[in-house]
């Protein structure tokens, strides 16, 4: 197939379904996404005291900001110099830290807890850390902007972009492409529930 075949058999037409997509939009629940949102602030509160608890008994005083944060420094405090964990991953080099700092990434968490993977031996704190950071970016990076990309017809309108090369479809305000399936079900679930159908929505999902 020759790009001028690409553009008038592949690209217009499918340009044309996603304009209509668009232009009709993805009807949202604010009900749902307040619900929720309510939920997991909830879940959050008990998580950061948990670890910050966890923290104090090893002697390491921490204390998690609004926005459900610790710095990388802290966490490393608490994983490596307090519970003793064995760090197994380091920042890049810097002029001020030539050896890297010890990592609290997720992928470096990723030794010791999992959220898609649940394992029998996953270190609680661990554990509770990569929760609050998923519940976290659900909020601000989903509910919230869903919430706020909601017009008055009950519906989100996200702006698609095309990847000539791929060519695969990306969508911001809001970003509905980016769902973290494999991350976190429960968040994915719960983030998905928040789209409703068009006819007879159910009070509550299944």
């Amino acid at each position: 197939m020759n790009i001028n075949q690409y553009y008038h058999e592949i690209f217009l037409p499918s340009n044309v379904a996603v304009s209509a997509l668009r232009r009709a939009g993805l009807p949202t629940s604010l009900e749902r996404i307040k619900e929720t949102r309510i939920t997991w602030e909830a879940k959050l509160k008990d998580l950061e005291s948990f670890v910050e608890g966890e923290a104090a008994k090893v002697g390491v005083v921490v204390k998690y900001s609004k926005a459900h944060a610790l710095s990388g420094v802290a966490l490393g405090n608490i994983l490596y110099n307090g519970l003793g964990l064995d760090c197994k991953k380091r920042t890049p080099s810097s002029k001020t830290f030539p050896q890297g700092q010890p990592s609290t990434d997720d992928d470096a968490l990723g030794d010791y807890a999992s959220l898609s993977n649940p394992r029998p031996d996953d270190h609680p704190v661990a554990t509770a850390i990569l929760k609050i950071r998923s519940l976290a970016k659900g909020i601000g990076t989903y509910l919230n902007p869903f919430a706020e990309a909601t017009r008055s017809d009950g519906c989100v309108h996200p702006h698609f972009k095309w990847n000539l090369r791929t060519p695969r479809l990306a969508a911001e305000n809001p970003p509905v492409h980016q769902i973290p399936e494999r991350a976190d079900k429960e968040v994915a679930d719960a983030i998905k529930r928040c789209f409703i159908p068009r006819v007879n929505p159910a009070r509550n999902p299944e």
